[in-house]
C-alpha cells in the first residue's frame, strides 16, 4: 500500500513537470516586456519546484542585475544577507564555466562537478541551485532555485537536466526578444534619421515644425504634439499639428495654446500641466494665471496631461514643442530624454530656418516655394488650367496695347500781352493806374510817369535862349548884317533842335499803354512804381487784350520727351497732331482735351527748388475748342498737369521704360 502510495505521488509530481515545461513553452511564445517574462518564469518554477530563487542578468561591464526575485532572504541571499559574498562568488563562477552548480545546505558534501564547497560554505538550510542561461555562447542570464528546507540535494541534482531545459527554452525567448528589440531599435533608429533629414531638408519653419511635430507623436507614442517658432522679436507662431498638413493659426484653438507656448518660450522653462478639471471652480477675475489658462485648454482639446518643451539652440529660446496625453501618466525619465533628444536637432534646425527667413529677398523665396508646392499638390486638371492662366498672365503685358502719355507741368499764359517798358531812366513820380477801376486802359493812355523837373528847366533854358537868339537876329536884320544874320541863325538851329530833344525825352517820360486791354501786373507790383526807381527798358507792366486768347505752355522734362519728339515728328509727317489732356489745379473735377501747336527747338533749365534744377522742353498745346462750356475763370499763370498721348505700345513697354532707359543710360 505504501508502495503504490509513493508511485502515485511520482507521477503526479512528473505529471505537474510536464504541466510546467508546457507552461513554459507557452510563456515563451508569448510576445511580453523582459522583466514580466522574468517573473512569470520565475514564479511557476518556484511555485512548484522551491521556496525561492532568482534571476541575474549579466551586463558588459562584468557585474549582475538583480530582474527578479523571491524569497531570497531565506537563504540569506539578499544584496544586504550574510551570504551576499557565496552568492557573487557563484555567480562569477556560473558566467566563467558556463555550468551550473549547487550547494548543498549546511557544509554538506558537494555532489555536483563544478560545486564551491571546497571554496564557499552555504550556512542554510536550503540547496541553492545556480545554473546559466546562455544566449548565443554567452551567458545572458543566471538562473538560481532554493530548494524547500529537507529535499536532499541529490533530488535538486536529479532536476538540473530539466530545469537546463527550462533555462534553454528561456534563453530562446531571450534571444528572440533581443532580436526584436535589437530591430525595434534599428526601426528607431530608421525613424531617427529620417527626422533629421526631414528637419533639415527645408528651411522653411512650417516644414520643420510638421516634421518635428508628426515624428515626436509617433516616437513618444502620445495622443497628440504641436510645433512652433518663437523669433527674435518675441513673437510666436504655432505651425504645425501633428496629422494635420497645415493649421488655421487665427484659429481659437490655436491661439489660446499658442499664447500659452509664447509665455514659456519667454521664461524658456519646461511647464508640465495634469489634472486639468483643477481649472474647472478657478476665479480668473484675480488675475492671468498661467497654469489655469493651460489647464482650461486642456480641457478644451479633451487631454490629460501635456508638457510644453521650449527648444533652446545656443543659450537662445527658437521654438516650442506641445505634447499632450489621454491619459494618466506623468512624463517618466526615459520619456523626458527622448524629448531632449529630438528637441536638440530640433533647435539647430529652427536655427537655421530663422536665419534663412530673415535674409534678403526670403520673403520672395518663400512665397515661390509656396506657390510651387501648392501647384504640385493640385490635380493634374487643375494644375495644367492654372499654368496656363499664368501663361497668358505672362504674355498679356507684350500683347495687351496701352497708350503712351508723357507728363507734364502746364501753365496758361495769353497769347497775345503786351509788356510795358521804361522809356527813360528817372524816378517814378506818378502811377495814375493805381485809381483805374478794373484796370481796364486805352491804347496811349498813360499809365505812370517819371519825374520830368530837370527836364522842364532844361526846356525853358533852352526857350529862354532861343528868344534871345530871336532878338539879336532881328537887331542883325535891321542892320543888315549878313554874317550875323546868317550866325544867328545857325545858333537858332541848334537851339531849336535842343528844344525838340528835351520835348520828345519829356514825352517818353509818360510811361503809356501800347494796347487797349487790361493790366494783369499784380496789385503789390504797381504799388511798389510809386518813387521807384527804373532804368531805360526795364519791364514794368504787363497788358492784355480785353479778350485775350489764351494757351497753355507745358514744360516736359527732357529724359522724358523721347516718345513725345518722336510722335510729335511722325504726326508732323502725316499731317496730323498729338492729342493732350488737362486737368487744372483749381478744377481737378475736369478733364480738358486739347491739341498740342508746337514744340519748342531747344530745351532750358527750370527752377524746381532751392539749388534744384531740371532741363526742360517747352510744348505749346491750344485751348479747348468747347471751353466757354466750362466754368473756368481763364487767367495767367493757373497752373495744371497735361497728359500727351504719343500712340500705343505694349503694356510690357509703358510700365518698363522708364526703368530701361535709365539703364541704357547709366550703363552706356
Amino acid at each position: 500500500m505504501t508502495t503504490q502510495m509513493q508511485n502515485g505521488q511520482v507521477d503526479d509530481f512528473q505529471m505537474q513537470l510536464q504541466a510546467l515545461e508546457g507552461d513554459i513553452a507557452r510563456l515563451c511564445q508569448e510576445n511580453c516586456p523582459l522583466d514580466q517574462f522574468y517573473r512569470d518564469f520565475l514564479d511557476r518554477i518556484i511555485r512548484l519546484l522551491g521556496d525561492g530563487g532568482a534571476i541575474w542578468e549579466s551586463d558588459k561591464a562584468g557585474g549582475f542585475a538583480l530582474r527578479s526575485h523571491m524569497n531570497l532572504n531565506k537563504a540569506g541571499l539578499q544584496p544586504d544577507g550574510p551570504q551576499n559574498s557565496i552568492n557573487i562568488f557563484a555567480l562569477n563562477k556560473v558566467v566563467g564555466s558556463q555550468q551550473g552548480i549547487i550547494l548543498p545546505p549546511n557544509n554538506a558534501s558537494n555532489i555536483h562537478d563544478g560545486g564551491l564547497a571546497d571554496q564557499v560554505e552555504n550556512n542554510s538550510n536550503h540547496t541553492l541551485l545556480y545554473l546559466p542561461i546562455i544566449v548565443e555562447s554567452k551567458v545572458e542570464a543566471v538562473f538560481l532555485l532554493i530548494s524547500p528546507e529537507g529535499v536532499d540535494a541529490r533530488a535538486i541534482t536529479g532536476l538540473s537536466g530539466y530545469l537546463v531545459n527550462l533555462c534553454n527554452q528561456a534563453a530562446v525567448f531571450i534571444l528572440r526578444f533581443c532580436l526584436l528589440d535589437q530591430n525595434s531599435q534599428i526601426q528607431r533608429a530608421d525613424r531617427l534619421r529620417e527626422f533629421v533629414s526631414s528637419l533639415h531638408s527645408s528651411l522653411d519653419t512650417r516644414r520643420a515644425c510638421y516634421a518635428l511635430a508628426n515624428f515626436s507623436q509617433e516616437l513618444l507614442g502620445v495622443y497628440r504634439c504641436m510645433a512652433g517658432v518663437y523669433n527674435s522679436r518675441g513673437k510666436f507662431r504655432m505651425d504645425s499639428v501633428s496629422g494635420l498638413e497645415s493649421v488655421a493659426v487665427k484659429s481659437s484653438f490655436i491661439k489660446s495654446i499658442a499664447e500659452i507656448s509664447k509665455e514659456v518660450c519667454k521664461t524658456g522653462k519646461v511647464l508640465l500641466i495634469d489634472n486639468p478639471s483643477a481649472a474647472v471652480n478657478v476665479d480668473l477675475d484675480g488675475g492671468d494665471d498661467l497654469v489655469t489658462a493651460a489647464r482650461l485648454y486642456m480641457l478644451q482639446a479633451g487631454s490629460s496631461v501635456m508638457g510644453i518643451f521650449p527648444i533652446i539652440c545656443e543659450e537662445h529660446v527658437v521654438g516650442a514643442l506641445v505634447v499632450e496625453k489621454v491619459i494618466e501618466e506623468p512624463f517618466g525619465k526615459n520619456q523626458r530624454q527622448q524629448i531632449d533628444g529630438l528637441l536638440v536637432e530640433a533647435g539647430r534646425a529652427f536655427t537655421n530656418c530663422l536665419s534663412y527667413r530673415d535674409m534678403p529677398l526670403s520673403l520672395a523665396g518663400r512665397a515661390l516655394g509656396s506657390l510651387r508646392d501648392k501647384l504640385y499638390r493640385m490635380p493634374q486638371v487643375k494644375r495644367a488650367i492654372w499654368i496656363m492662366l499664368l501663361m497668358v498672365l505672362l504674355v498679356l503685358p507684350f500683347i495687351v496695347p496701352k497708350k503712351v502719355k508723357v507728363m507734364g507741368n502746364a501753365e496758361v499764359v495769353p497769347t497775345a500781352s503786351e509788356f510795358v517798358y521804361a522809356r527813360e531812366m528817372g524816378i517814378v513820380e506818378e502811377v495814375p493806374l493805381l485809381g483805374k477801376e478794373g484796370r481796364l486802359v486805352m491804347k496811349g493812355e498813360v499809365l505812370a510817369s517819371l519825374d520830368k523837373q530837370d527836364i522842364e528847366s532844361d526846356i525853358a533854358r533852352v526857350g529862354g535862349l532861343i528868344a534871345e537868339v530871336k532878338v539879336k537876329q532881328g537887331a542883325a536884320i535891321g542892320e543888315a548884317n549878313p554874317t550875323l544874320i546868317k550866325q544867328y541863325g545857325y545858333s537858332l538851329a541848334a537851339l531849336e533842335a535842343e528844344l525838340k530833344k528835351y520835348k520828345l525825352a519829356e514825352a517818353r517820360c509818360d510811361i503809356v499803354s501800347p494796347i487797349s486791354g487790361r493790366i494783369i501786373t499784380r496789385e503789390s507790383e504797381i504799388r511798389q512804381l510809386k518813387l521807384m526807381p527804373v532804368t531805360q527798358g526795364q519791364l514794368l507792366l504787363e497788358v492784355v487784350p480785353e479778350n485775350p486768347k489764351w494757351e497753355f505752355i507745358v514744360k516736359v522734362p527732357e529724359d522724358e520727351a523721347g516718345p513725345l519728339l518722336a510722335a510729335h515728328k511722325e504726326t508732323l509727317e502725316n499731317g496730323e497732331t498729338l492729342t493732350a489732356r488737362i486737368k487744372l489745379k483749381s478744377y481737378p473735377k475736369l478733364t480738358l482735351e486739347s491739341k498740342v501747336l508746337g514744340i519748342s527747338h531747344r530745351a532750358y533749365v527750370e527752377t524746381t527748388g532751392e539749388q534744384k534744377y531740371r532741363n526742360v522742353i517747352s510744348v505749346r498745346v491750344a485751348l479747348p475748342e468747347n471751353i466757354d462750356d466750362f466754368p473756368i475763370d481763364l487767367r495767367k499763370g493757373l497752373e495744371g498737369n497735361v497728359a500727351i498721348e504719343c500712340g500705343q505700345r505694349s503694356l510690357f513697354y509703358v510700365v518698363t521704360r522708364e526703368f530701361s532707359d535709365f539703364l541704357r543710360i547709366s550703363l552706356f
